[in-house]
């Protein structure tokens, strides 16, 4: 719905909270429809404080909140925490003798608060599937969405450089960075060959002759994903892979980059090349401010894991 483009809120978390409300607004045209909110894990810290936030923010009318083996990861989030406990944009008001008053006469809103506690035996246990760490799931999941791509006949996996992209004129759509600051000038470095969101601003694209790139990072709605597969600046076109409908692209008009990278296997697994393959290299000088190898996870659990063998 909205593309915040980190696999973790903690580097922005008052983008996050910012996104939250957007696709509150949005979802709150249709009233009749229960809407269940799932959270995130994170509890302590700043996650505590972003659950205090949410929870204020948004009208809810339940906090279940569940744990295993009696153990709760925080404290209870009951109406009476909301009262008294500072989140990250929210304080508690203070409390003077006119608003004793006006609560004794007027009580604020308040929710239900349900606990569970979990009796599946193996809850906070490390299980057995082959993939189960966060990152192997994001990667398998983005690859599943990017096997639409393939025609649907049985037969051989199509490589990318096969497929025919999308032409997209880069003064009818703006491209931004999400995660950190570029320069306008390695924009294009940075974006290209990369995933992207593809994005719907709510004014419209205005170009003076040039592409449009973005100096700040916009809340908008996000329709799906895509790979920027090239970029011909002579012709001031994108090249564009996306298995989105052509129906729904024809709102898309801005292109988000975020820290979410592709799969390494989309590069290195690509079949039909007779040399090298593009964008992968071993004689590269990592002195380059900015240049970093591809992450290879080795396979070991994390500290918290240790003790569950």
């Amino acid at each position: 719905m909205i593309y915040y483009g980190q696999s973790s809120c903690e580097p922005d978390l008052d983008r996050y909270l910012e996104s939250l409300k957007s696709l509150w607004r949005q979802r709150s045209q249709s009233r009749e429809i229960p809407i269940i909110i799932n959270t995130m894990g994170w509890v302590k810290g700043f996650g505590f404080q972003l659950l205090v936030d949410i929870i204020r923010f948004l009208p809810v009318t339940h906090v279940v909140q569940l744990g295993h083996s009696g153990i709760i990861q925080c404290p209870a989030f009951t109406p009476e925490l909301l009262r008294t406990t500072h989140g990250y944009q929210t304080h508690p008001p203070a409390q003077t003798a006119l608003d004793e008053f006006i609560e004794s006469h007027c009580p604020p809103r308040t929710f239900s608060h349900l606990i569970v506690q979990s009796e599946f035996e193996g809850v906070a246990r490390q299980g057995t599937a082959k993939h189960q760490r966060s990152n192997e799931q994001r990667e398998l999941s983005l690859l599943a969405y990017l096997s639409q791509l393939q025609s649907p006949d049985p037969g051989p996996v199509q490589p990318l450089h096969s497929l025919t992209p999308y032409q997209v004129s880069n003064t009818a759509v703006a491209l931004g960075v999400i995660h950190c600051d570029v320069t306008p000038s390695h924009m294009f470095y940075a974006a290209n060959a990369s995933l992207v969101g593809l994005c719907c601003l709510a004014e419209k694209v205005t170009s003076k002759g040039g592409p449009v790139l973005l100096s700040q990072t916009p809340i908008c709605p996000c329709v799906g994903f895509g790979i920027l597969r090239g970029i011909d600046t002579a012709r001031g076109l994108y090249f564009l892979l996306t298995p989105m409908d052509p129906s729904t692209l024809r709102k898309v008009n801005c292109l988000l980059l975020g820290a979410i990278s592709l799969p390494s296997c989309i590069f290195t697994a690509q079949l039909g090349f007779g040399g090298e393959m593009p964008y992968i290299t071993t004689n590269y000088s990592f002195d380059l401010t900015g240049a970093g190898k591809l992450r290879v996870f080795k396979g070991l659990a994390r500290p918290s894991q240790l003790g569950r063998q």
